[in-house]
C-alpha cells in the first residue's frame, strides 16, 4: 500500500482494532472432549453452552512511520466496535497522535473497512 499510493512528503496513518477472547474455544483443539466412556462425562462438559457474544478484549491503535499512538484497550461483548466508542475513545487518541507526530506534516488517514469507521458522524468528525 505504501509504495502504491503514497507520494513523497505525505505520510500514511493507519488504524486497526483486534479482539481477543478470554476463552480458547475458538481453537479447534479446545472445541471437543475425549473420554473412554461417555456416561462418565459430566453434563456440564457434554452440553457446554456458548455465548453468542463472548467477553472479549478490544485493542485499538494507530500507526505511521513516525510512531504508534496510545492504545485503547477495553472489555466488550459487542461483535464489533461501535461508532460511539470509535469517536469517543479511539479518535481522541488518534487526534493526539497526529498533534504529537504529524502536526506540520501532510498525511493521509487510512482506516480499515470496519463499518463503524464510516458512520456519518465519524466522517463529519474527521472533516
Amino acid at each position: 500500500m505504501r509504495r502504491e499510493i503514497t507520494t513523497p512528503g505525505i505520510f500514511t496513518i493507519v488504524d486497526d482494532e483486534k479482539y481477543f477472547t478470554f476463552y480458547q474455544d475458538d481453537m479447534s483443539q479446545n472445541v471437543g472432549f475425549y473420554a473412554f466412556d461417555k456416561e462418565d462425562v459430566p453434563d456440564s462438559v457434554k452440553y457446554k453452552t456458548k455465548e453468542k457474544y463472548p467477553k472479549k478484549v478490544l485493542v485499538w491503535l494507530a500507526l505511521s512511520v513516525k510512531g504508534i499512538s496510545k492504545s485503547y484497550i477495553d472489555r466488550t461483548r459487542c461483535p464489533a466496535i461501535t461508532a460511539d466508542i470509535y469517536i469517543n475513545k479511539c479518535l481522541t487518541k488518534l487526534h493526539s497522535f497526529i498533534d504529537e507526530h504529524h502536526a506540520s506534516d501532510e498525511y493521509i488517514f487510512w482506516p480499515d473497512l470496519a463499518s463503524s469507521h464510516y458512520a456519518h458522524k465519524i466522517v463529519q468528525w474527521l472533516l
